[in-house]
């Protein structure tokens, strides 16, 4: 049928697919049942989707990661070297699957998709920096999964939130167990024998306010590795 005929004529042979049977009417609790249950798939699928991104973000804090978005020019090639890319596009695709339920459903129809999953995306990535930043939610979880007291695949998914500090990226991560005027001795044993335990010499970049650093300090390097010796081009000293 001509989508642009007159309104009357459309009714009219829609009727008449309903007097021969080829359409049935629903009845009208069908429809609000179908509204509810629709709204809270999509009520679900966002929680989800926020969830991921502030436990990335989390992530990214709890190891020390974002502290390359503030390394000079070199930090944020490796701040997306390091990003954990496949919970974003699992993110990614729940924000999809809620633009195409919200498009299907008429919720957003007036909107672009493209424009509609910018919005989406934008929205989870926001609402879920506040959660981690503004809550102890991720933190006490956390804490529950050092002490054992989560559920296996809580737990597990708890504990590789302390990303590794991965050498290979020139990138390193541990304890202040000495400092002299011009460098600090960083070591980490983290008791799994993986790769990035080790001692090193750390020498800061210009700028860098030895005073500040304290023995016991966690800290977080990015430089170049000589030997045992670490020219840095950033530090970072992290929350304990």
């Amino acid at each position: 049928m001509n989508p642009n005929a007159p309104h009357e004529e459309i009714q009219s042979h829609v009727l008449e697919r309903i007097r021969s049977g080829e359409l049935r009417m629903k009845p009208r609790l069908f429809f609000i049942l179908t509204t509810v249950l629709v709204g809270v798939l999509i009520a679900l699928i966002l929680l989800v989707s926020i969830g991921l991104a502030s436990f990335i973000s989390f992530g990214l804090r709890l190891s020390g990661h974002e502290s390359l978005l503030g390394f000079g020019t070199r930090g944020p090639l490796l701040f997306l070297a390091v990003f954990p890319w496949g919970l974003a596009l699992i993110d990614l695709a729940l924000i999809a699957i809620l633009a195409w339920l919200l498009r299907r459903f008429k919720f957003g129809y007036r909107k672009p998709l493209l424009i509609l999953v910018a919005v989406l995306v934008i929205g989870a990535a926001a609402i879920g920096l506040g959660v981690d930043r503004e809550s102890r939610f991720h933190d006490d979880r956390y804490e529950e999964a050092e002490a054992g007291e989560l559920l296996g695949p809580l737990e597990t998914l708890y504990e590789s939130a302390r990303m590794n500090a991965p050498e290979e990226y020139g990138i390193y991560r541990g304890l202040v167990v000495s400092k002299e005027e011009d460098s600090f001795t960083l070591t980490n044993d983290d008791n799994d024998n993986d790769e990035d335990d080790g001692t090193w010499k750390v020498y800061p970049p210009q700028g860098f306010v030895m005073e500040r650093l304290q023995l016991g300090d966690r800290v977080y390097v990015a430089g170049e590795r000589e030997g045992d010796g670490i020219e840095a081009y950033g530090v970072r000293i992290l929350e304990r």
